[in-house]
């Protein structure tokens, strides 16, 4: 984990929900950020959160590497990346910051975004290797198509992966449909009238 706030605990929270972590490892520039972000979720998500003083012990030789921060400018360097890691960058939402330097996203070999239309006007993490062209638009794929199997995720072990979220409406009302469900059916909650 590279940034401690909020979207980096619920980040956490999810990868934690969905894979067996054993330990994580979390950067922040403000030590006691980090100090608390690994207390609170080493209790929550029941895992060894360990807080690190430098970006790259966060990230070298790691499984999953999340970058949730407000920076302008790149707080993960491609050589610091292993083989076979998948990336989830979050925290840059405009064509002027990036969190990714352009050797890390050179090195994915998958790169999968919520829209592409979205991308095009607020992933500044590809700007640079767009620029120099080590990225094509032909060669990022869109959540939903690498979900529905039109296009691979992960095809060999030792690739790095890149999941660009830039977060769309969509994908909040998708699951605030299935929240309610689940909470009608389980009688939790109570009606509004508007």
């Amino acid at each position: 984990m590279i940034g401690s706030g909020k979207q980096a605990r619920t980040q956490l929270e999810a990868i934690c929900k969905v894979r067996r972590i054993r330990r994580a490892s979390v950067y922040s520039p403000n030590e006691e950020r980090r100090r608390s972000f690994a207390d609170t979720m080493s209790d929550l998500c029941r895992v060894e959160v360990v807080p690190v003083s430098r970006p790259e012990q966060a990230v070298e030789e790691k499984d999953i590497v999340v970058t949730a921060t407000t920076s302008r400018e790149p707080v993960l360097n491609g050589q610091w990346i292993a083989e076979g890691t998948h990336i989830n960058a979050i925290g840059s939402n405009f064509l002027g910051k990036a969190e990714l330097d352009a050797v890390a996203v050179r090195r994915c070999k998958t790169v999968v975004v919520d829209s592409k239309d979205q991308a095009r006007v607020e992933a500044g993490d590809f700007a640079q290797a767009l620029e120099d062209g080590s990225l094509q638009w032909s060669n990022v794929y869109e959540l939903g198509q690498v979900i529905v199997g039109r296009y691979p995720g992960r095809v060999h072990p030792q690739d790095i992966t890149l999941f660009k979220s830039l977060g769309i409406a969509i994908e909040d009302v998708a699951v605030a449909g299935k929240v309610y469900e689940k909470a009608q059916a389980m009688g939790l909650g109570r009606r509004i009238e508007w």
